[in-house]
């Protein structure tokens, strides 16, 4: 490399300068560049649960890792995953985030039909000392309220009537 005449070869300078190819007329060359594929080590399949309220039916796929794991099922192909931010105790296991899909299915064929879920799911509902006890500091200060309410309208009355 001719880079020695221009810098030393100690110093930063050659080494940027060896790294792209001049052409005539001093035109820099650069690289294709790198390519950098980010994913995750733990491949989780979807769990599938079929929902229906009055005439619409739905299939609900979630708990996956990958954000493209659906694209071959006819089911889910107009409907891209939504990312679920998970609590920081999976991360500590080494599930960073999981994705949700929900797809509509018509009621008049079969044609489309919720697969069925591999397995049990561990996306099971706990029970949460923290949610419990707010439900039911809520429910003590709306009966406050009620009684504040109620009270203040019955002395109101009694002033009124006794004028």
């Amino acid at each position: 490399c001719s880079c020695s005449s221009i810098c030393s070869s100690s110093s930063i300078c050659s080494a940027v300068y060896c790294s792209v190819n001049t052409g005539g007329n001093y035109r820099l060359y650069f690289g294709s560049g790198t390519r950098l594929w980010v994913q995750t080590p733990d491949d989780l399949e979807p769990s599938y649960y079929p929902l229906e309220a009055n005439d619409e039916k739905v299939c609900l796929a979630t708990g996956f890792t990958r954000h493209n794991k659906l694209k071959d099922n006819p089911l889910f192909k107009k409907v891209n995953g939504t990312f679920i931010d998970r609590e920081s105790k999976e991360e500590e296991e080494g599930i960073h985030g999981r994705y949700s899909q929900v797809a509509l299915m018509s009621t008049e064929g079969d044609e489309e039909n919720c697969p069925e879920s591999s397995g049990s799911s561990d996306d099971t509902l706990q029970p949460d000392p923290t949610v419990n006890l707010l439900s039911l500091t809520v429910l003590g200060l709306r009966i406050l309220f009620i009684k504040t309410v109620a009270f203040n309208v019955l002395l109101t009355l009694r002033y009124c009537i006794s004028r």
